[in-house]
């Protein structure tokens, strides 16, 4: 990946420590905001600055209003970026079937013009993720049966699904339980993520802590807290909450309120053949699911980690990212897995387990145990609920 902004510096800011200072470093963003409003302010033609956009991405200076995207380099990944910067630039979501059936320069001024003038102001007062990443959103209700402690014990016929790449997504008004650290992770791949041209919007957040945004930018907001939100027609939610025992239960409070949850795959998760997933479930960037295995509700596998092939894993399991599970590895429900951890083939983690960051499974661990190093040995208990 080639960056598209570079900030030039006489010297990187830093801390009276010596180290850099990252709160100082300029916004590499802001002189695209400026670009952007003294295009708008001076009426600058849509096919000149579609043409901008294209020399941009495609790093050539010859390019035509009947210049073909694909045929001039591109490919699929820089076409993420191709309609994410024609949405920045001219503030239009242009549908999936027609960008792909206008890649020139020409077809697509057309396209935002004619979408321009048919747009309709959405009176919702929700921000429209026109920029999420959701290559899937699966909407289907949430079907829950009485849990027998086992891993993915709620991976019933009646709604174990194999993913199908390219489903269209159903709308509805995000909501994102928890607004910590991975809530934020999620409502950034949300709203960076262009791939699918879902049509949710983002309500916002729902966290029993008013303050929890309390110094980061996020709009929408906090919205209500868990148990006090009154649910609307066509909300719909994910929980984004890291620790595997509050998630459910913030889950079965929604839940229990008739709130329906679903899906969010990041575009470039990767989830092969005869993959059964349960309800809820958040995968990261670059995060695999090889075959034949089964996850179940509300789990969350971090970026770039990987489950394999025959493994399970239970509802409300949390993967946290650079993780591996080999295969036919089973994990209980609400099992921890912290960042660089791994599990080799074969071997259980009971339910509730906690696995440190970095440690090696060799052997089977019991339930609510708590585990770290290399090879992992126990430390402790994870306390009940």
């Amino acid at each position: 990946m080639v960056p598209r902004t570079y900030v030039f510096l006489d010297h990187l800011p830093s801390l009276p420590s010596g180290k850099a200072n990252r709160k100082a470093l300029p916004n590499p963003f802001e002189k695209a905001e400026v670009n952007r409003s003294l295009d708008a302010a001076t009426g600058a033609p849509v096919e000149s600055r579609m043409l901008e956009i294209f020399r941009e991405i495609l790093h050539l200076d010859d390019v035509t209003p009947e210049t073909d995207f694909l045929d001039a380099g591109g490919d699929s990944l820089s076409a993420v970026v191709l309609r994410h910067c024609i949405h920045e630039a001219f503030g239009v979501n242009i549908p999936m079937e027609d960008f792909h059936e206008s890649l020139t320069p020409a077809r697509l001024s057309s396209v935002v013009t004619s979408s321009r003038g048919n747009e309709v102001s959405d009176q919702t007062g929700h921000m429209r993720t026109t920029a999420s990443m959701l290559s899937l959103v699966e909407t289907q209700p949430t079907r829950r049966k009485p849990s027998n402690g086992a891993a993915g014990d709620r991976l019933g016929a009646a709604h174990r699904r194999s993913v199908l790449r390219g489903v269209s997504p159903a709308g509805g008004n995000l909501i994102i339980v928890g607004a910590g650290q991975s809530g934020r992770e999620t409502f950034t791949s949300a709203t960076q993520a262009i791939a699918a041209g879902s049509p949710l919007c983002i309500k916002g957040f729902l966290d029993d802590n008013a303050g929890a945004l309390e110094g980061y930018k996020y709009e929408p907001g906090i919205i209500g807290g868990v148990r006090t939100y009154q649910i609307d027609k066509g909300d719909v939610f994910v929980c984004a909450i890291g620790d595997p025992v509050a998630r459910e239960r913030c889950c079965s409070t929604i839940e229990q309120l008739g709130g329906q949850f679903i899906n969010i795959i990041h575009p470039l998760a990767n989830i092969g053949l005869n993959v059964e997933l349960g309800v809820g479930i958040v995968m990261g960037p670059f995060s695999s699911i090889t075959c034949d295995a089964r996850v179940g509700d509300h789990a969350s596998i971090g970026a770039f980690s990987n489950v394999a092939h025959d493994t399970v894993l239970g509802d409300f399991c949390q993967i946290s990212s650079h993780c591996g599970v080999n295969g036919c590895a089973t994990l209980g429900a609400g099992v921890f897995l912290g960042s660089h951890s791994c599990i080799l083939p074969g071997v259980t983690v009971g339910q509730w387990a906690y696995v440190g960051a970095g440690s090696i499974v060799v052997r089977d661990v019991a339930e609510r145990v708590k585990v770290f190093g290399n090879p992992a040995s126990p430390i402790g208990m994870v306390k009940e609920p």
